[in-house]
């Protein structure tokens, strides 16, 4: 039986995965529609360019650990119940900015790239369908700050030896 939520691989497939996606990325054309313009406000517009220039250059998303335990931990409290509950699943979203935004003293133009981890249950009435578990906060939202290529060493921080490479996870 296949597991729903995905499959383990090695880094060296992973790594392959991450290098044909920055590839494709290099060779696409980003741009906002002709018929956009006339759709869509100048705000709308704003937010689509700052996304565009931001793909280019980020694709790594750092959780801590503790922010996806908490999905499956079994602490959290059903608001509803009160009783114990606990993911089986973790959906993890792109997403965007919709407004301007400050996160751990970073400044984020609305139109910026994020990711949203969501803990998530098979829905009782529908096993075919997943929903987020009854907590307060059922998801986690963290921007991007760097690129990650290679994934066996994945340098962090704004450190001397790492001002050389575009693999820096800037923290």
């Amino acid at each position: 039986m296949a597991i729903l939520g995905g499959q383990p691989i090695t880094l060296t497939d992973a790594e392959s995965m991450i290098e044909e996606y920055l590839q494709i990325q290099q060779i696409t054309q980003k741009c906002i529609t002709s018929d956009a313009v006339t759709k869509y406000s100048h705000d709308a517009l704003k937010r689509a360019g700052v996304l565009i220039d931001e793909e280019d250059n980020k694709n790594a998303f750092l959780f801590d650990r503790s922010l996806i335990e908490r999905f499956f931990s079994g602490e959290e409290k059903d608001k509803l119940t009160g009783e114990s509950t606990k993911a089986d699943y973790l959906l993890v979203v792109i997403g965007a900015h919709p407004k301007d935004d400050i996160v751990d003293n970073i400044n984020f133009k609305a139109g910026s790239l994020t990711v949203i981890t969501v803990g998530c249950i098979k829905d009782a009435q529908n096993p075919n369908i997943l929903r987020a578990i009854n907590i307060d906060k059922p998801a986690n939202e963290w921007p991007p700050h760097g690129k990650a290529i290679k994934l066996g060493r994945v340098p962090i921080g704004d450190h001397e030896e790492n001002k050389d490479t575009d693999k820096v996870f800037l923290l």
